[in-house]
């Protein structure tokens, strides 16, 4: 076959055509955008460590890793949520009743909800409301976080403070 239709016609008899500008795009041989296909490969790319990244991450609930809104719920009603200084009882119908330190009479009422994958507490004796995430660590102990602290509580099962 004659070299310059060789040329012409490219090597798999198929039309060829030199790389061309049009507006801010330069098109390949085939008519396709090159900057669409070097796009296409990073997206291929990005999708795939991605996929490969959310394979890696342990799912909710497991250690280190925010639990769920229902796992929150399970994990503190009827249970006691102890604090460097204080003590909870958070009942199942929604109550909190808490002591600072050992001394009863600094003794304290509140509430607590699931909100989403948070739990939100009120206290209005100290004109306190916050909503947190939770996070299992080891064994009785979890992580508390509301984006700007994270504060370490343990979890006992049930009232064993008799509040």
């Amino acid at each position: 076959m004659d070299e310059s239709l060789l040329q012409e016609l490219g090597r798999d008899g198929r039309a060829q055509r030199a790389p061309t500008r049009v507006g801010m795009a330069t098109l390949d041989r085939t008519g396709e955008s090159t900057q669409g296909a070097l796009m296409g490969r990073w997206r291929s790319r990005l999708l795939a460590l991605g996929l490969a990244a959310a394979w890696a991450v342990p799912a909710a609930g497991e250690q280190g890793q925010p639990l769920t809104g229902a796992e929150i719920a399970a994990t503190v009603s009827g249970n006691t949520v102890k604090g460097n200084k204080f003590a909870e009882y958070y009942d199942p119908n929604g109550t909190i009743r808490g002591r600072e330190g050992d001394d009863a009479d600094d003794s304290y009422v509140g509430s607590w909800h699931v909100e989403g994958d948070k739990l939100c507490v009120a206290f209005p004796s100290h004109d306190f409301t916050s909503c947190v995430w939770i996070a299992q660590l080891d064994g009785g102990v979890y992580s508390f976080m509301d984006g700007q602290r994270t504060d370490l509580r343990t979890i006992v099962s049930g009232n064993p403070n008799g509040f």
